[in-house]
């Protein structure tokens, strides 16, 4: 008996190779645990491939990051995703926000960093 294959099509496309380097050592360098999700599924998506973040000894994810043709889009653990133009300024947005001026249980975001 055979299984029926697979036919969605996916949403993002594959890191590059320095890119993934990048990641690894942002994630080595804030204490995080970097994880390569491949064939990834979301609600209605299907990943190529995902960057999961978990912080020390934690099952929960702090960040899911994967990109399309034309952005990379950082889906944080509780709140909405965000859109950048590439990987170094998202990475660049996610420690530094939890840095930032807390105002009304909000963290204002650095260098224009905005959810969509």
């Amino acid at each position: 008996m055979k299984t029926a294959a697979l036919t969605q099509e996916a949403t993002s496309i594959a890191f590059a190779i320095p890119d993934l380097l990048l990641a690894q050592s942002w994630a080595l360098f804030h204490d995080l645990r970097m994880v390569v999700e491949l064939d990834h599924y979301g609600d209605a998506d299907q990943f190529e491939e995902a960057l999961a973040f978990y912080r020390p000894n934690s099952r929960s994810r702090r960040w899911l990051i994967w990109r399309n043709p034309a952005s990379v889009i950082v889906q944080p653990g509780i709140g909405r995703s965000m859109r950048f133009d590439c990987l170094a300024a998202a990475l660049d947005c996610l420690i530094p926000c939890a840095a930032g001026q807390v105002t009304d249980l909000c963290c204002e975001p650095a260098r224009g960093c905005w959810p969509d």
